[in-house]
């Protein structure tokens, strides 16, 4: 396939933290409230009805909640949740959660606003076995080779769905695999150990494949699985987490941290690429300028690797590697107004600010970037989404020092260009620091709260984060960016 490649614009503006009105006249601007009293986790997600934006749905570990107000008030309601959340909805308010619970990955769907649900379908089929890699299932044409068992056969599903035509997408990530599929050099002992690998850890950063599946009707039947790379463009360094699947107008879209790629010496490559049959075949480009800087652990480097760590987070660092902020780099954004635009957004070096970038032509050429963060502040969990008018939002942790309380910073542009508006804070208090990691210590290591997420509707941005101000809960935050006076203003 043909990669097309153009010289990057380059469009660097920090964007300005501030404390927007909490109210302008008789709205609300920003605000926040906890979804839940009860989860003592996190890990939530939400989908939003885009007839009627004030209904949004929210899963996290322990359940499931309904707001049909836009977020001021929640009720609880009975649900199928485990590890690993997902939530999305389609262009005609239908609502879907998904969660994997032991080894199935089974898609709920409400067709009224969350009143009821109904079993839509799983996109694996029939269930994995115990210790099964789901590559084991799929018999893709590289692989695989069995090497014993994977340790998680099928983990951090990430889903979405095309708001221009209503395909769902599921994906998955195999650790158990390894990346690009199997190229006949020496892949005895690499595959090997891949299998007996829980993450990316110990150095192994060529070890996982992300696979995604596609669904036309609505949840009900689901596309085979394939990867999302391939053996010149290999994943590499997240594990296979990174490849959070995206869409707009019958593309499929997603981006991924790359080992190598054709005609570039990059080691950690930027790569976007996009499928126009289901994930097939892709159209892949090396986003110029685009440098991740995720820590790897080896021999050579372990006394600097855990340098100022607390001993307790030892563990956690041996098998993740890295903060999981990096785990799903590049962050990527789909915009179901404008064909061909796309977003996407890594960490700096320091880990203080976020770098977006853009493209308007399916990636051949790019914007950016665009600085949001204070470049202070270790920036965590960022997230980022378009809405179907085209506004394009980011939200993100602000990190304090030592004791690492933190607060949710959120920046819009609605007309989805770049650059964003001021940034602006979405939590009413801060929070302390986040309790259900290794040992009760965040560490880079964390292995607690994986990510926040984001919804952008018609004028509001809608958040949700795991937060430790009244224990940990997951807490909802919405920012009417149409009610803000900085864009009134222009």
């Amino acid at each position: 396939m043909i990669v097309t490649v153009l010289a990057i614009a380059v469009l660097v503006l920090p964007s300005t933290l501030r404390a927007a009105p909490r109210r302008r006249g008789g709205a609300q601007v920003v605000f926040d409230t906890r979804i839940s009293a009860s989860d003592a986790e996190g890990e939530p997600e939400i989908a939003a009805d885009h007839r009627d934006p004030h209904v949004i749905v929210a899963i996290y570990k322990s359940g499931a909640s309904v707001s049909r107000d836009g977020g001021h008030h929640w009720r609880q309601f009975d649900s199928w949740t485990s590890n690993d959340v997902v939530a999305t909805s389609d262009r005609v308010g239908r609502l879907y959660y998904a969660t994997m619970a032991g080894t199935s990955y089974t898609f709920m769907r409400s067709t009224n606003n969350g009143r009821s649900w109904q079993v839509a379908g799983n996109p694996l089929r029939y269930p994995l076995a115990a210790n099964q890699s789901l590559s084991e299932t799929i018999q893709p044409t590289d692989g695989p080779v069995y090497m014993g068992p994977a340790p998680i056969g099928c983990d951090r599903p990430l889903s979405g769905a095309d708001l221009n035509t209503g395909a769902l997408f599921a994906s998955c990530a195999d650790h158990g695999d390894q990346s690009g599929g199997e190229r006949g050099q020496s892949w005895e002992a690499f595959f090997a150990t891949c299998r007996a690998n829980l993450f990316s850890g110990v150095g192994m950063s060529n070890c996982g494949r992300r696979y995604v599946s596609v669904s036309h009707d609505h949840g009900g039947t689901w596309t085979d699985w394939l990867p999302e790379d391939s053996a010149d463009y290999p994943a590499g360094y997240t594990g296979a987490f990174g490849g959070i699947p995206v869409g707009a107008h019958g593309v499929l879209a997603t981006a991924y941290v790359a080992g190598a790629a054709p005609g570039s010496d990059c080691t950690q490559c930027a790569v976007f690429e996009t499928s126009r049959d289901d994930g097939r075949t892709w159209s892949r480009h090396l986003v110029p300028g685009v440098t991740p800087q995720i820590k790897t652990l080896t021999a050579d480097n372990a006394t600097s690797f855990f340098a100022g760590t607390d001993p307790h987070d030892w563990v956690a660092q041996f098998l993740a590697v890295d903060n999981q902020s990096v785990w799903f780099e590049p962050y990527v954004a789909a915009d179901p107004s404008t064909a061909g635009r796309y977003a996407i957004m890594v960490l700096d070096g320091s880990r203080t600010e976020l770098l977006v970038y853009q493209t308007k032509d399916s990636g051949r050429s790019w914007t950016g970037p665009v600085v949001l963060g204070d470049g202070i502040h270790r920036v965590d969990k960022p997230a980022m989404a378009y809405g179907p008018l085209g506004a394009l939002g980011v939200v993100w942790k602000s990190v304090y020092g030592s004791d690492l309380s933190f607060d949710v910073w959120a920046a819009a542009s609605p007309g989805g260009s770049l650059p964003f508006g001021h940034a602006v804070r979405l939590d009413s208090r801060r929070s302390h620091e986040e309790t259900c990691g290794s040992d009760g210590a965040e560490g880079e290591g964390y292995a607690c709260d994986e990510m926040s997420w984001l919804v952008v509707d018609r004028g509001a941005l809608d958040a949700v984060w795991g937060d430790n101000r009244d224990g940990q809960h997951p807490w909802f935050g919405r920012y009417v960016f149409s009610a803000d006076p900085q864009f009134r203003a222009r």
